[in-house]
């Protein structure tokens, strides 16, 4: 595991090869042998060997669910669940607002815009084995890439209501 800043005073950024004890199981189990290498990371490390719920949300999306995912997001914040996201579309977005009025973890993946349909398999490290996908709009990225997670064996979670 290496350590370095960028400029002094900057989070520390540790990079974690696939072969360190702190490398991410879930990336490995997901990913086998396609796991990338090395990932890079600031903040608490011990957050990405929890339990984690991903959270993805097309850009359009019907009121009523909107809603819905608002108060999904809000009982699964007062209830302590560690979310991972990049947290991209305006929903996404204000779903991590609401998270950020909690104390519970959240782990933040930025992540480059999904320009492809498949999602390249560095980008999969992150997701946990649970999924919280409140809509994909029809023809979107979002439904390519939940038909894509689907083949991967997730399993749909209940929303906490």
């Amino acid at each position: 595991m290496q350590e370095h800043r960028k400029e002094s005073g900057c989070p520390r950024v540790v990079t974690i090869c696939c072969d360190h004890p702190r490398y991410p199981a879930a990336a490995l189990a997901l990913l086998g042998d396609r796991a990338p290498e090395r990932i890079c990371a600031i903040g608490n490390l011990d957050l990405l060997a929890r339990p984690l719920l991903a959270l993805f949300c097309s850009s359009k999306c019907p009121g009523r669910v909107i809603l819905q995912t608002y108060d999904a997001v809000c009982a699964l914040r007062d209830a302590g669940v560690t979310v991972i996201g990049g947290f991209h579309s305006p929903i996404e977005k204000e779903c991590l607002r609401l998270l950020l009025r909690g104390t519970q973890p959240i782990v933040i993946c930025p992540a480059r815009s999904l320009e492809r349909m498949r999602v390249p398999s560095e980008w999969r490290a992150p997701l946990a084995a649970r999924l919280l996908l409140p809509h994909a709009a029809p023809g979107s990225k979002t439904e390519a890439f939940a038909r894509e997670v689907a083949g991967w064996g997730k399993k749909a979670e209940p929303v906490p209501t």
